[in-house]
């Protein structure tokens, strides 16, 4: 398993400005956010022959992850492993900002600075699937193999409820800035999207990164799949509780709110496929 972390960046469709008690309100609208979706995950390519045939626990991981099945043995060959689930995070969104101070520079006179408030908007977040397996893997019955169901492990922890809300909350969090610009040149409206732009990419790295974390350990646990995990459950319920997240030292503890969920927890029990 990996997860490719090329961003794209936003376009701007909009830009409309305004002076309101002093404060200049900027709407920006951008467009997709995040992640380039690869080329062999093309809408127009069939679903693999297998994706029909998926048990009912499969199948609801394979529609909320948006799952799909290659072989490419040139690419498990690179990487020394059997099979590699692909993980791809997308985040579609608008942003509003307030420029709340401008100041000169104190440094440099010809410069200003300005404070902004980014307000996240219409936020809309997707994660993507590719498993990649060897042609050669070719079982009579792919779904009772050890093999893809520890694939659909990896998909089950980067399509866990807890860690959307995770991406959610912390991407819609406002924020804040500050922005220098030549006077000469007047508002920089660029440079405040780059920033915003530029904090908005750290945030989903480090989304990308917890995942990583995470797959990562579960191949530890399971050499990468050999070996059954001892206590199942508690390895998954642990991944995305706040003592998981200060061991990991995800960098944004304070902009989220967490809590860890019981094995009672109906949802996170059903998220993750059973043990025949």
């Amino acid at each position: 398993m990996m997860s490719n972390s090329p961003f794209c960046t936003s376009r701007v469709r909009t830009c409309l400005g305004r002076c309101v008690l002093g404060i200049l309100v900027v709407w920006i609208g951008c467009a997709a956010f995040g992640q380039k979706l690869p080329d062999d995950h093309a809408a127009d390519e069939p679903p693999h022959p297998w994706i029909a045939s998926a048990p009912p626990a499969f199948a609801r991981l394979i529609d909320k992850g948006e799952v799909r099945i290659v072989t490419d043995d040139e690419r498990l060959q690179a990487s020394g492993k059997r099979a590699l689930t692909l993980f791809y995070f997308h985040a579609d969104h608008q942003h509003r900002f307030q420029l709340t101070r401008v100041r000169p520079s104190p440094s440099d006179p010809s410069q200003t600075v300005g404070d902004i408030v980014a307000q996240i908007r219409s936020l809309r977040l997707a994660t993507r699937h590719t498993i990649v397996l060897e042609q050669r893997f070719q079982p009579e019955n792919p779904w009772a193999t050890a093999l893809l169901h520890h694939e659909f492990d990896h998909v089950s922890i980067s399509t866990d409820p807890r860690f959307l809300k995770i991406g959610k909350q912390l991407l819609q969090k406002p924020i804040r800035c500050s922005v220098t610009w030549a006077n000469q040149d007047g508002l920089a409206a660029d440079a405040i999207d780059a920033a915003i732009k530029g904090e908005m990419s750290a945030r989903i790295s480090a989304l990308e990164r917890l995942v990583q974390t995470n797959y990562d350990a579960l191949d530890r646990e399971s050499r990468d799949g050999q070996a059954n995990l001892g206590e199942r459950f508690r390895f998954f319920e642990e991944l995305y509780s706040m003592a998981w997240l200060r061991k990991c030292e995800f960098p944004y503890l304070d902009s989220i709110r967490v809590a860890a969920q019981d094995s009672a927890n109906k949802e996170v029990l059903e998220h993750y496929l059973p043990v025949d």
